[in-house]
């Protein structure tokens, strides 16, 4: 078996002889197999270490010489390995869980002197200088010239910047192991459905681009349970979908200097968004459903905002009819459904809904008003009053929150 990870020895006699030697671990090769010179018969099973400062390798014996296994953060890919003969730890991090666990029982049964397969044993040779390279994880771009023919495949931060792309190249969306992806500052309309494929990235900037709507890659793909931040600043967006809201781990969404003249409702409906960015843009009002979310940060300057008031006149809430009262029930209970539970008229419905100031879903039986408030929030750059659309679903409700007009 042979496997690449982070490993650090410790001697457990120093200490007694008042001597500190640096821990520190270090990109590794690891292999297990036969010493040379050595049958498999004879026990001589041997770990061996190989780092750039030591290509021939340490070789350390297991046969009757492994004390004991702390294993309880393998899962994490961490393990350590106490030795009888030298008295060393041997800490394995940073590697693959997998690879790990076949690691952790092939040491056992050589310790224990029982047979290995032999398609897990591994030629103990001296490893080359491209065989212990610690792979490339990270690469900024930042001039065309500077644009590689291809991407090392264990990238996981990618930035390219002021290279007047115009589109993600299949180079890009083939880096799986991708976790923060930076565009920003490129000539990008549109963002390819082969992105979704990048099922570890959970930070995505394409500002300052040409896009003009929301990517729907973000939330059609397994990116809406992995994207935490996104930034579209300075781009030419003129709506966001309601369907934004299945982006179930976004925390930061950045749409500032854009053509946006409306926010969804459903906005309010991300219980993981604490950062929300929507300056210099084109909006009348803001969603009412906003103000029962209590935000870390949020910025709504710099929009065309209404002076005035709208609505509010009419008092008269109609009866609800048998479908908004079945709604209601489902939005307010969170009660799961797909396209096998309902029709698309009841799903389409459903998702038009608006939310009162009480948090209680409504429907036609409401009344809405615009509203001056101020957003909850711990953080403001502004500090000041917005115009909300809000909404009512009871009389109740509606003298509660009702604000005097002025």
């Amino acid at each position: 078996m042979r496997f690449k990870c982070h490993v650090s020895t410790c001697n457990r006699l120093l200490p007694s002889l008042n001597l500190k030697k640096p821990n520190r671990s270090q990109y590794t090769q690891v292999s297990i197999g036969v010493k040379p010179s050595a049958s498999h018969q004879d026990g001589r099973i041997v770990l061996m270490l190989c780092t750039t400062q030591n290509m021939n390798g340490t070789k350390y014996l297991l046969y009757r010489n492994v004390e004991q296994i702390f294993s309880k953060f393998l899962n994490e890919g961490k393990v350590t390995l106490r030795l009888s003969s030298p008295s060393e730890d041997i800490s394995f991090s940073k590697a693959d869980p997998n690879d790990l666990k076949l690691f952790v029982q092939l040491v056992r049964l050589a310790a224990e002197g029982k047979e290995l397969p032999t398609k897990a044993m591994s030629t103990l040779a001296p490893a080359t200088g491209k065989q212990i390279e610690k792979p490339v994880t990270s690469l900024h771009v930042d001039k065309p010239s500077q644009y590689p023919m291809a991407f090392p495949k264990s990238l996981k931060h990618l930035a390219i910047t002021c290279c007047s792309l115009r589109r993600i190249s299949a180079q890009v969306t083939a880096l799986t192991h991708l976790a923060c992806l930076n565009l920003s500052s490129n000539q990008i309309s549109q963002v390819p459905e082969a992105l979704g494929q990048l099922v570890n990235l959970d930070t995505c900037d394409l500002s300052d681009n040409k896009l003009t709507s929301f990517p729907p890659v973000f939330y059609t793909s397994q990116l809406r349970h992995t994207l935490a931040s996104v930034n579209l600043k300075a781009n030419t967006i003129q709506t966001l979908p309601s369907e934004i809201a299945q982006l179930v781990k976004l925390h930061t969404l950045n749409v500032s200097h854009n053509q946006l003249k409306r926010v969804p409702e459903s906005v309010a409906r991300m219980k993981t968004l604490r950062h929300l960015f929507l300056s210099d843009n084109m909006l009348d009002f803001l969603p009412g459903s906003l103000l029962t979310r209590t935000l870390e940060t949020a910025d709504f300057s710099n929009n065309s905002f209404l002076h005035g008031f709208k609505g509010g006149e009419a008092t008269c809430f109609p009866v609800p009819s048998l479908a908004e009262s079945a709604a209601r029930v489902i939005v307010h209970s969170r009660v799961p459904y797909s396209e096998l539970d309902l029709d698309v008229f009841s799903i389409r419905y459903i998702s038009q809904g608006h939310v009162c100031l009480c948090g209680r879903p409504c429907f036609e039986s409401s009344v809405s008003q615009i509203q001056k408030r101020r957003q909850p929030c711990t953080l403001s750059y502004s500090g000041e009053e917005f115009p909300y659309l809000v909404y009512f679903c009871s009389r109740r409700c509606l003298l509660r929150f009702h604000t005097v007009q002025p």
